[in-house]
């Protein structure tokens, strides 16, 4: 019996893959540069609709970070995304992670300490 399926791989898959490694990069310069940080356990996901180019859901009582991205915006624009996008959703991640173990007091999400997180990470300050 032959069979008429063929299996296409999503072609964004290794875009995401990507993503996670650079993220997982970041996640480790951070603790270098941070005393009080340790690496989280980080997730990648590619949303179809989604509404902004990335944000960071940050679960600091389980150490664990979900990195969602605009599929589109990834797939128009990679570069843009590993380079800047991710450093700036993983100063979110070390902001959230030092807030969380007391190391940071809550400010704004764009504030001082996060600009100089972002800056140290290799991000830029504009909202992704």
């Amino acid at each position: 019996m032959e069979r008429n399926t063929e299996f296409v791989a999503d072609p964004t898959l290794h875009l995401g893959q990507r993503i996670l490694e650079k993220a997982n990069e970041i996640n480790h310069l951070a603790a270098s540069l941070f005393d009080k940080y340790t690496p989280v356990k980080l997730f990648v996901e590619l949303a179809n609709k989604y509404r902004y180019i990335a944000t960071a859901d940050t679960m600091a009582s389980q150490s664990r970070a979900l990195l969602v991205f605009n599929k589109q915006a990834v797939e128009y624009d990679i570069d843009h995304i590993l380079n800047n996008t991710v450093p700036h959703e993983m100063a979110h991640v070390v902001v959230e992670m030092l807030r969380h173990n007391g190391t940071l007091a809550p400010k704004q999400d764009h504030g001082p300490e996060w600009r100089s997180i972002c800056s140290a990470l290799g991000g830029g300050w504009q909202a992704s």
